[in-house]
């Protein structure tokens, strides 16, 4: 991921770069798998159906919420390129001291994203968590 882009989290207002319309979305996950290894099922991958991106792009799943939308939950998630993703309105504050955190949802174990790897999580159910 470009070193320029700001970092995405859960709760971010984001569009996509490729299109015209500027739906807004709303960043409900990130995942510890980069573009390259995202499978979207039918044997493609993030990186395959983007291939003007980086393979390595950090993946981010969003939904598209409307109006009328009564719980996020209930909506198709769809899987980005990092890169692609424009940051509109971040949830959160922003500081140059954040550090990407990821937390295992099952045992709570939270760390830097390259430290907590689906590997080392024996739940590998990791989550975005807010740094403190």
């Amino acid at each position: 991921m470009p070193d320029e882009l700001p970092s995405l989290h859960v709760g971010d207002h984001v569009t996509d770069r490729d299109s015209d319309d500027n739906a807004p979305m709303l960043v409900v996950g990130r995942s510890p798998q980069p573009a390259a290894h995202y499978n979207l099922g039918d044997d493609q991958t993030v990186a395959d159906v983007n291939p003007e991106y980086p393979a390595g792009d950090d993946v981010l799943e969003v939904v598209y919420p409307e109006r009328a939308s009564i719980d996020v939950g209930n909506l198709d998630v769809y899987a980005f390129p990092r890169s692609r993703l424009e940051l509109d309105s971040p949830v959160h504050d922003r500081s140059e001291d954040d550090e990407d955190l990821m937390e295992c949802a099952a045992c709570g174990e939270t760390g830097p994203a390259e430290e907590i790897q689906p590997t080392a999580c024996p739940h590998n159910a990791l989550a975005d968590v807010e740094a403190e």
